[in-house]
């Protein structure tokens, strides 16, 4: 199953859902194995069913039983896919279309895929080539395998970074 999320920002984010659609399209997967969480969208995907919110257990057992995940940058859904062992395909909101207030998911995103814990697909190919082919489950080394555990481990890790002065979201 191709899971995809936008998650729960007050913002649409038509971009991602117009793309990730078009793409699924293309590769002509059976819509039943296909599911979108919309949020705040209005852009309505023909290539799965979809629902504007699902409930936190919901989104975990989604995301559990899901060959592919495809999301927004945010914190809490790529936390949720790691802690399942799940890799997920990252599309980041960005300011300039008016998906987020700040461009803090480009630069999350580029961080997390220089290091292998996400994929960040930035054109179609990639996409495409993720979708087909989805990104290995994470290394029992990698995999973040309960809240409690990969909580403090993502906040030692997301504190270095920063310490370290390697973001700047202004200029991503």
């Amino acid at each position: 199953m191709i899971f995809v999320t936008i998650g729960a920002s007050e913002f649409q984010f038509n971009r991602m859902l117009r793309w990730v659609d078009r793409t699924i399209q293309e590769l002509a997967a059976p819509r039943e194995t296909v599911f979108f969480q919309i949020g705040r969208s209005d852009y309505l995907p023909e290539s799965g069913d979809y629902s504007d919110y699902i409930d936190s257990p919901g989104m975990e057992k989604r995301i559990r039983e899901a060959d592919c995940v495809i999301c927004h940058a945010g914190v809490g859904t790529i936390l949720i896919s790691l802690i399942n062992g799940k890799k997920p395909i990252v599309i980041p909101r960005r300011k300039e279309y008016a998906e987020t207030v700040d461009n803090h998911q480009v630069t999350f995103a580029k961080h997390l895929g220089a290091n292998n814990l996400v994929v960040y697909p930035r054109s179609d190919r990639d996409l495409k080539d993720a979708i087909i082919a989805p990104p290995a489950s994470l290394s029992p080394d990698r995999s973040l395998t309960s809240f409690d555990q990969s909580r403090g481990r993502l906040v030692r890790y997301l504190t270095g970074w920063v310490k370290s002065g390697d973001q700047d979201i202004r200029s991503t």
